[in-house]
């Protein structure tokens, strides 16, 4: 079962925090102004490397500090283009959850009922 993670990341004493989906030999990222919660949007980052989702600390090249704030495991239930459909099984996010991309190119994060 592939793994997740939600790092806080500090730079230039502004945050902001990446949920990661491990998938594909990469982690699949979508960034928020805080933590994820139901109705937020976001954005969809590039993919990062793996070593995110044991990585605490400074990132190097000024490009400041992340920090671990939940883990677990999840199911990808669908994905398409436009939305991304996962089971988290975290301490904090427990259920299924869904990532739809909005007309404005953002992501909308949601509880699935």
């Amino acid at each position: 079962m592939p793994r997740f993670v939600v790092l806080e990341h500090v730079r230039d004493e502004t945050s902001h925090f990446d949920l990661m989906l491990e998938h594909g030999g990469a982690l699949l990222t979508f960034s928020f102004a805080a933590f994820p919660a139901a109705g937020m949007t976001g954005e969809c980052l590039f993919d990062h490397r793996l070593r995110y989702l044991d990585h605490e600390g400074d990132i190097g090249g000024g490009r400041g500090t992340v920090r671990r704030v939940e883990s677990g495991r999840y199911d990808l239930l669908s994905q398409t283009e436009d939305a991304v459909r996962v089971q988290l099984r975290g301490g904090r996010l427990v259920g299924a959850f869904r990532l739809v991309r909005t007309v404005e190119g953002l992501w909308q994060f949601s509880e699935e009922a």
